[in-house]
């Protein structure tokens, strides 16, 4: 029988290794370059072994710095800021400018943006993060978001510490209050109707809000000073924006 040659290192070969060694030697071919460079089978299978730990490494490195996602985002240097909601909704928000003279009026867009391209479902969860009103009466308010504003700078580690200002004026609210159990948002749209319904058209789930003034006993113009809009949706989604009165 013609017996074949091989370079793999068999325990016939290598009486002597332990047994580690050996299976090693006999699952892995030992390129000759590297038992001509003087390679040893002891220093070959600590190479192994650390190419091994440095992969695991690696792979676990990437996996813990992975994205996470979060239901509230701060913005500082621009005056609109985004956030994604649950079902694909989205919370945007838009302010006039960031720096207000003295009288003048802050114009406040809000909306929720279904980013589906297909009709959206999204049941009622009256969890608001925060208390938000798009107006003095917030019991007549069927848009699930609100604003509220705040002296100072405010964010999410501070928010629920913070004391809100009354920027709508005092005013004798109903007592009814409409029962909503949901929103079917149209296609890639801030229209929605809200449920129950009796029929007609959607209706847009968008606000505008004028904010020129603190109300107490009567309404005084905001002071010079630093302020914090909070805009939030009831499925706990909130957006901080930050302008100033100079």
């Amino acid at each position: 029988m013609q017996t074949v040659s091989t370079d793999l290192d068999t325990p016939s070969s290598a009486p002597n290794l332990p047994f580690w060694q050996l299976e090693l030697n006999q699952g892995r071919r030992i390129p000759h370059s590297m038992k001509r460079n003087g390679l040893s089978s002891p220093t070959l299978a600590l190479l192994i072994i650390g190419v091994f730990v440095l992969t695991a490494a690696a792979v676990v490195a990437t996996q813990a710095g992975g994205p996470t996602r979060t239901n509230s985002t701060t913005t500082t240097a621009s005056n609109s800021a985004s956030v994604s909601s649950i079902q694909g909704l989205r919370l945007d928000v838009g302010l006039s400018t960031t720096v207000l003279q003295p009288g003048q009026t802050l114009q406040v867009s809000v909306s929720e943006y279904n980013s589906l391209g297909t009709a959206n479902n999204v049941s009622a969860s009256k969890q608001w993060p925060v208390q938000v009103a798009l107006g003095a009466c917030p019991n007549l308010d069927m848009q699930p978001f609100g604003i509220a504003v705040y002296s100072g700078h405010v964010g999410a580690q501070n928010l629920s510490q913070a004391t809100q200002l009354r920027i709508f004026p005092l005013a004798p609210c109903p007592l009814l209050m409409r029962l909503v159990t949901g929103y079917y948002f149209q296609p890639s749209s801030a229209s929605a109707t809200v449920l129950p319904s009796a029929g007609g058209s959607p209706s847009p789930m968008s606000a505008n809000v004028n904010v020129s003034a603190i109300y107490t006993e009567q309404a005084k113009p905001l002071p010079q000073g630093a302020y914090t809009l909070v805009a939030a949706d009831e499925w706990g989604a909130v957006a901080f924006l930050y302008f100033t009165v100079a």
